[in-house]
């Protein structure tokens, strides 16, 4: 009778006290994160400090910055954005800016259809395809394409992109080279025209409709990890910007942060940064930094595994300073992926109390500087030596007056040149206004290292050796002290290029 009893009560419990609603349980779990890219072409980190706002501003402050080499993509947009999917530098060509909706009707066809036909594969119904695929595959001999994407599919993850760099009767459309799979898919997004809309007056004849892109981020499902949305303004300002007298272009510039730091607010303001990873990336260049060597471009990053600092990676090793060929392994690290086998990179990294984008302005100046100075500098160095050699053949071979005065004279020439390795090295932090003053600063200090060689160590051998023994040992003093000298020498590494990032 009591076990009857207990059963009755335990059933009635049962009724009164009400289950966890479906949704409950769904709400009490952590939402997927997300990594949100906004592409910013054309603009410098110089340009971003400048016009910023209040949320621009915020990723400044609490995020982490960055200035990324483009291992020699300054050029290509196309290639730029393929290498950030992939690790590896590639060369895409301008089908790879040929990205179209499924639905979106190319030269009489549906893209999707036109896709179909060329591949065989079928195309995602609300995404986007990239029709020149077997193109951009030949074009890189075998090469695997679309890692990043591939990567995402494979843990069940979507990606997606929105907004382009069209102009009236032109197609810029490289976000998709950066979320493609292997097959060149989108799994969802907008990249027509639809996402543009017109301005009457101004310089751009269209510009990016941030309400839309906005409501097309608010409808895209949990599963869409990976969002690449391409403010395409940059870009159609650098297209445009030999058209235009340089106030016009500045005027624009600034109207263009100025947006782009309301869009960033909005963006911002809807989705948690305890689950969201949020990028602003450069992909090449403006025109007027390509003139100036300025070949780095801005990275901005805010987000859960962010904090205040400057962005560094075990590819360079500098704090301030990133690689293009970071940024997959960067977005699979948030997302708690496995880097596959073949994906080059490493993640990039928040260098907290490593200093701010004042620091980084100024590391900007003197990278570019430095490349300006080294082809001259470095050319006329080989001059010398090549002159040494022939006057060397002369004072042994030749004949005339002439020899012995320059017999006497080619032991300081050929000090002078073994001087100039140590004050390319000692001399590399002077800062000078113009690469005149630079040139004059290494040769005054190439020439006080000479006659210190040859006037305070006398003898004949003396001089040799000491010259020797300096820049060996300045080098390892240096290296000890994690190589500041040699970071900024004119006869060591050049990260702009990004082929070498440390000694």
């Amino acid at each position: 009778m009591f076990r009857h009893t207990l059963t009755l009560l335990s059933f009635l419990l049962l009724l009164v006290v009400p289950l966890p609603a479906a949704g409950d349980a769904w709400a009490a779990s952590p939402p997927p994160r997300r990594v949100i890219v906004v592409l910013v072409d054309g603009l410098s980190l110089a340009d971003l400090v400048r016009y910023r706002g209040h949320h621009l501003e915020h990723f400044l402050r609490y995020g982490a910055v960055g200035l990324m080499s483009l291992a020699g993509q300054h050029r290509s947009i196309a290639g730029a954005a393929a290498t950030l999917g992939n690790s590896v530098p590639l060369s895409v060509g301008n089908a790879g800016e040929l990205a179209f909706n499924t639905t979106e009707v190319v030269r009489g066809e549906e893209a999707g259809l036109t896709y179909r036909r060329r591949t065989g594969w079928d195309a995602p119904p609300a995404g986007i395809v990239l029709p020149a695929w077997p193109e951009i595959l030949a074009a890189n001999g075998g090469k695997a394409i679309g890692l990043l994407g591939e990567a995402l599919h494979g843990a069940e993850l979507a990606t997606a992109c929105l907004g382009n760099g069209d102009l009236d009767d032109e197609w810029h459309r490289v976000s998709a080279l950066i979320a493609s799979d292997s097959r060149g898919r989108v799994d969802y997004g907008d990249v027509s025209r639809g996402v543009l809309k017109p301005r009457p007056e101004g310089l751009l004849p269209l510009e990016t409709d941030e309400g839309r892109v906005l409501d097309l981020l608010s409808a895209l499902p949990p599963a869409a990890a990976l969002v690449v949305i391409d403010f395409g303004d940059g870009e159609r300002l650098a297209r445009l910007s030999r058209s235009a007298l340089p106030a016009v272009l500045e005027a624009e510039k600034a109207r263009l942060v100025a947006r782009l730091d309301a869009f960033l607010g909005a963006v911002l303001a809807t989705h948690d940064l305890a689950y969201t990873q949020v990028y602003v990336l450069g992909l090449t260049p403006a025109q007027s930094a390509l003139e100036q060597q300025n070949l780095l471009v801005p990275v901005l990053a805010l987000g859960a595994d962010t904090g205040p600092g400057l962005l560094t990676s075990a590819t360079t090793r500098r704090p301030g300073l990133v690689s293009n060929l970071d940024f997959a392994p960067s977005v699979l690290s948030f997302l708690g992926l496995p880097r596959p086998a073949t994906m080059g990179g490493r993640p990039w990294q928040a260098q907290t109390g490593s200093g701010g984008w004042e620091e980084l302005l100024l590391l900007n100046e003197r990278l570019a500087f430095v490349r300006r100075a080294r082809p001259l500098l470095v050319r006329a160095y080989v001059a010398c030596q090549m002159a040494a050699m022939g006057l060397t053949f002369y004072a042994f071979l030749g004949r005339g007056p002439w020899r012995k005065r320059i017999g006497a004279f080619l032991p300081w020439l050929l000090l002078f040149l073994a001087a100039v390795p140590l004050a390319f090295l000692i001399l590399a932090p002077a800062r000078q206004d113009s690469l005149f003053a630079y040139a004059a600063t290494m040769v005054l200090g190439s020439l006080l290292f000479t006659l210190a060689y040859g006037r305070f160590w006398p003898g004949r051998l003396a001089p040799w050796l000491l010259a020797g023994a300096a820049p060996v040992a300045a080098l390892i003093v240096d290296t000890a002290q994690g190589a500041p000298l040699q970071q900024q020498a004119l006869l060591s590494y050049d990260p702009i290029s990004g082929a070498r990032f440390y000694g």
